[in-house]
């Protein structure tokens, strides 16, 4: 096994071998260049998208798992860094109008 596994750390995976890796595993495969910055842009851009989507769904669960609203779920996410209209020293007013 020490073997198997010495030997996995001191391959050269070829660009198939990535591909088909990531397919296997449900990733999403960019080629960037750091010579010419060639696919940093989609690559960063996608990472931005994802993680949006992310904070979105789980915004999303939030509000449903306790019947909130948006501004139910941003006066707590406030809140829990030290914001709370004012009362405790913050100065932000997340209260509908």
């Amino acid at each position: 096994l020490n073997s198997v596994i010495k030997s996995e750390d001191v391959s050269f995976p070829d660009r198939d071998m990535v591909i088909l890796w990531c397919r296997r595993n449900g990733l999403e495969h960019f080629e960037v260049s750091a010579l010419d910055g060639s696919g940093v842009n989609d690559a960063i851009s996608a990472m931005t998208k994802l993680a949006l989507v992310t904070i979105n769904e789980r915004r999303k669960s939030e509000r449903i798992k306790t019947g909130g609203t948006d501004a139910a779920f941003l006066q707590d996410y406030w809140k829990s860094r030290g914001y709370d209209n004012g009362t405790s020293g913050g100065n932000l007013d997340l209260t509908a109008r």
